[in-house]
């Protein structure tokens, strides 16, 4: 595995030929990026002004070792394996708060997938429109889609 130490964070290169570009936005937003051509172009919610993309400059602290590498800010730290490339986001306690079970993939123009394991205590909103039989979306599997509108309304 290579890393590379950016001025907002690392860009961690495994064996699989994948790029992660792991971001300190805040103390506590992390933003990661997966790409196959080490190109991160500006999303279109950035681009059209949907939301902020300039923060603060943030502290955090970038360790490499045998077993992989990590970025730790005041509040959150995530560490990528050196020999699975998977994901670990914990708190200061060490905490586990979010785990990868299987590397995240991006081919451009064409999708996006990441699976994460959630404790068997924890449940699961949101997804929008895709059941009206239950809140906890935990256990379902969801397809989610995005395409190019058909048709525009005006909206005022």
């Amino acid at each position: 595995m290579e890393c590379q130490q950016l001025d907002r964070g690392v860009e961690v290169r495994p064996s699989d030929g994948h790029i992660f570009r792991i971001e300190a936005l805040a103390a506590s937003i992390l933003r990661v990026r997966v790409s196959e051509d080490g190109q991160f172009p500006d999303r279109l919610l950035i681009r059209y002004g949907f939301y902020n993309n300039e923060f603060p400059p943030s502290v955090f602290e970038v360790q490499e070792s045998t077993a992989g590498v990590s970025l730790r800010t005041a509040t959150t730290s995530v560490e990528a394996s050196s020999e699975t490339g998977l994901l670990r986001f914990s708190d200061t306690s060490g905490r586990v708060l979010l785990e990868e079970i299987q590397l995240a993939r991006s081919r451009p123009g064409k999708c996006f997938s990441a699976r994460f394991g959630l404790a068997l205590n924890k449940a699961f909103f949101g997804l929008g429109d895709q059941t009206r039989d239950r809140l906890n979306q935990r256990g379902c599997v969801a397809d989610m889609w995005v395409r190019n509108v058909e048709s525009y309304t005006p909206t005022p």
